[in-house]
This record gives structure tokens, C-alpha cells and sequence, in this order.
């Protein structure tokens, strides 16, 4: 008989402001994360050691009245992979379930041009259900390195999305280049 036993994994998150929470929606290996910020904004690093790629972490303020209505927006300095940046929405996390929609940058098969929605319940097999992808790339001048910024925004059953280049003007929710909008599964 063998037996093998591994140390146990660190804390995914290695520190974090206060008034802010987090939730490993998928985990790789023992790849950990630091949040920093303050109220109204927060930075999400992966620690220079990570060695998977498969790793998923939302951060929000859970003091905050939730709303089903809302938006959200982020930053990414570099937009390279296998960084898969994201938003989430509608978050609700309660006695280790986590409940969320996420509008993220696809990292499968090196094609972040497109744009994931997903809607994720830890609680049930499967985790998470792609909903809809979207090709952006007439949106994301630069390319690759070139800072991008992404938000997501839910209003009753539906879900918009909108990218662009640090380098040009926001465009509006209805700009055809840089949005999409999906329908939300019936639950969501």
C-alpha cells in the first residue's frame, strides 16, 4: 500500500482591504491573490508564482444593499494572456454558495477578442453555464499590451457588455462596435 499525502493549499487571497469579500469561484493548484483598494475601488493581483491558469476570484463589498440593476467596470493595465479579466454581477454568496454573473475576457485558445457571459452557482455539479460569447475585436484597438477597459451592466433580464482602448473615448451603451446584450437564463 502507498500513500501520499500535500501540504494543504494557502488562502487563495493573501490579503485584502477592508469592507471588501471574496469568492474562489475555481481554483488551480495553490495560485494565490492579493486584493488591494479602498471604497470605491480595488485591484485584483496574481502573485508573480502562480504557476496554473485556471484559477477564477470575485471580489465585492457586501455591506453594500445589493440591487439587481447594477454596473460594474474595470481597468486591465495590459491586456494580455492568460489573464482573463472580468466583471461580476448580481453577486450573492451565503453559507459557501456563491451565486454570480460574469462578463469576462475569453483566455481559450488564445482568443481574447471575445467576451464571455456566465452565470455561476457553486452550489450546483456543474458551477457555471456559458450563456453567450462576442467577438470584439473591432473594439479593442491595440491589441495585446495595450490597456483595456471592460463593463457589464444587468438591467432586469438582460445583460450589456462594452469594451474599449484606454487609448480612445468611452463609448455609450448603445455603440454597436463595442457592446453586446444577452438575455439572462430565466432564474438569473
Amino acid at each position: 500500500m502507498v500513500v501520499g499525502c500535500a501540504p494543504p493549499l494557502p488562502p487563495a487571497i493573501q490579503g485584502r482591504p477592508t469592507g471588501w469579500t471574496e469568492a474562489v469561484l475555481t481554483r488551480d493548484s495553490s495560485d494565490t491573490f492579493t486584493l488591494e483598494g479602498d471604497d470605491h475601488s480595488l485591484t485584483l493581483r496574481g502573485d508573480r508564482g502562480n504557476l496554473a491558469s485556471n484559477s477564477r476570484v470575485i471580489a465585492w463589498q457586501p455591506g453594500r444593499t445589493p440591487t439587481p440593476d447594477n454596473e460594474s467596470c474595470l481597468t486591465a493595465d495590459r491586456w494580455n494572456w492568460p489573464a482573463q479579466e472580468g466583471v461580476a454581477l448580481r453577486v450573492a454568496s451565503q453559507d459557501g454558495r456563491t451565486r454570480a454573473i460574469t462578463v469576462t475576457k475569453n483566455v481559450w485558445g488564445h482568443a481574447t477578442n471575445v467576451f464571455n457571459v456566465h452565470v455561476w452557482d457553486t452550489a450546483t455539479p456543474e458551477q457555471f453555464r456559458l450563456v453567450r460569447s462576442f467577438n470584439l475585436t473591432p473594439a479593442l484597438r491595440g491589441g495585446d499590451g495595450v490597456g483595456h477597459r471592460l463593463c457589464g451592466r444587468t438591467d432586469g433580464t438582460t445583460v450589456t457588455l462594452k469594451v474599449w482602448s484606454v487609448t480612445e473615448v468611452e463609448p455609450a451603451w448603445d455603440d454597436p462596435t463595442a457592446t453586446r446584450t444577452v438575455e439572462l437564463p430565466a432564474t438569473w
